[in-house]
């Protein structure tokens, strides 16, 4: 029922803001990829048809906290795109027009912060992440054959940001 989908789009949306080992490939064991797998949940919730512009906001949130926290993690197994999706599909399915572009700023928040004398892999990771995400996006978006009004208000609005 909606209490139960809404409570399991709150614990991914807390499991992305917690979760460290966000390693892909781990070797022998294989893959681990909870970044991607936690993507792929929140894209699936994104498209309940029960979901309000409020819930689909709460997908943006666990995306942010996938890319854009200081986990100390640098995504590098395609998890920029598994998160783009997600971000797509709540999109897509509508996310007010007054939501997206604080959603962006936080973001690229991380980009805007100064580099510190000592180097700050945490603070690396997340740019990095962030800027592979707002990449993603850009291009996913880019080339969608009939993007909505969200969609073409959130390309705009990463054009404005990346200064294109």
């Amino acid at each position: 029922d909606d209490a139960a989908r809404r409570k399991l789009l709150d614990a991914a949306v807390a499991y992305a803001g917690r979760e460290t080992d966000l390693r892909g490939h781990t070797g022998k064991r294989g893959w681990a990829h909870a970044a991607a797998h936690t993507s792929d949940l929140l894209k699936f919730l994104a498209r309940e048809p029960t979901f309000t512009d409020a819930d689909r906001l709460r997908v943006l949130d666990g995306a942010v906290e996938l890319a854009a926290r200081k986990h100390g993690g640098n995504l590098h197994h395609g998890e920029d795109s598994r998160i783009a999706i997600a971000v797509i599909e709540a999109v897509r399915r509508g996310v007010p027009d007054d939501k997206i572009e604080p959603w962006l700023a936080r973001l690229a928040a991380p980009l805007g912060q100064p580099e510190t004398a000592a180097f700050d892999p945490a603070l690396y990771g997340a740019q990095r992440n962030a800027r592979n995400l707002l990449f993603t996006l850009f291009v996913q978006l880019s080339v969608e054959p009939k993007p909505s009004d969200d969609a073409k208000a959130m390309l705009q609005a990463i054009r404005t940001l990346i200064g294109g």
